[in-house]
């Protein structure tokens, strides 16, 4: 297992340099790179990142293709400790810059680029021992192959910061969708929260038509059967009115009813109840 582990270092180093490089060589640069601050302008950097670009493609290349030899090994333990460099003197010249090296989004140098720049080294330091190339063992041993190299690609991306947007993200969101609502109730429900009720109703175009009238936040809240009411301070012609909106319990948002109600006069001597004001809908 451990000479499968030494002989799969070339296979994933030339992956890695392949990318890194394909990517220099569009000539594509991360806004808050590194480089671009190092050198002065984003031309450089953009040239600068070519040249890079296509020393790694060519050593992807010798790592990929036969003959396997030590000197292939040694070339991309250099450019990882190469890069191990440019970290170092990225955080002093211009901290908080991106590093750049292998996508344009904005990740600063953190302790991931320099366990990313370590895995590398030492996978080069492992392919100056590889005894055969990586299709042998994929030929000889394909599910141990398949399942090295996946484990060591996840290790890879989960140490670049400036990968996180092509997985991390995408993943939270994909999370996101796939669970309910952490406000949601759902049909088994015998007490709905508030916090829920709520949600619902400001996502509802009664609430929304409402909004411009309302005064305060929640006044009173309580559940008579099916319904759940909420009231509100509320003003409607220059009069004081209290918002008082109705939502059916564990039932579609679009049913929530509105009725505004004038309030009381101040006159503590004066009993005449206050009129209701029509419903709205």
């Amino acid at each position: 297992m451990i000479q499968l582990m030494i002989d799969l270092q070339p296979f994933v180093l030339g992956l890695v340099l392949a990318w890194a490089g394909g990517y220099k060589l569009a000539g594509r640069v991360a806004a808050n790179a590194a480089a671009v601050k190092l050198l002065g302008n984003p031309a450089r950097a953009r040239w600068a990142f070519r040249l890079v670009g296509g020393v790694e493609l060519a050593v992807a290349a010798l790592l990929l293709a036969p003959p396997v030899a030590a000197a292939e090994g040694w070339l991309a333990t250099g450019l990882a400790a190469g890069f191990v460099g440019y970290l170092g003197i990225s955080q002093r010249v211009a901290p908080g810059s991106s590093c750049g090296c292998m996508s344009s989004h904005a990740a600063p140098v953190s302790w991931r680029s320099y366990a990313r720049a370590g895995l590398l080294v030492a996978a080069g330091i492992a392919a100056t021992q590889a005894g055969a190339l990586w299709t042998r063992p994929l030929a000889e041993q394909p599910p141990a192959f398949l399942s090295l190299l996946a484990v060591e690609t996840l290790l890879f991306v989960a140490v670049s910061p400036d990968l996180d947007r092509a997985w991390r993200m995408r993943t939270r969101q994909l999370w996101a969708r796939l669970r309910p609502h952490p406000l949601a109730a759902t049909a088994t429900d015998s007490d709905e929260p508030l916090q829920a009720v709520l949600w619902r109703l400001h996502h509802t175009e009664t609430y929304q038509a409402a909004a411009p009238l309302l005064r305060s936040s929640v006044l009173d809240s309580w559940q008579d059967g099916t319904w759940w009411f909420v009231t509100y301070a509320a003003e409607r012609d220059g009069e004081p009115v209290t918002a008082v909106f109705a939502i059916p319990h564990l039932d579609a948002m679009s049913e929530v009813r509105l009725a505004l109600v004038a309030d009381p006069p101040d006159e503590s001597n004066d009993t005449t109840p206050a009129p209701a004001l029509a419903p709205i809908s």
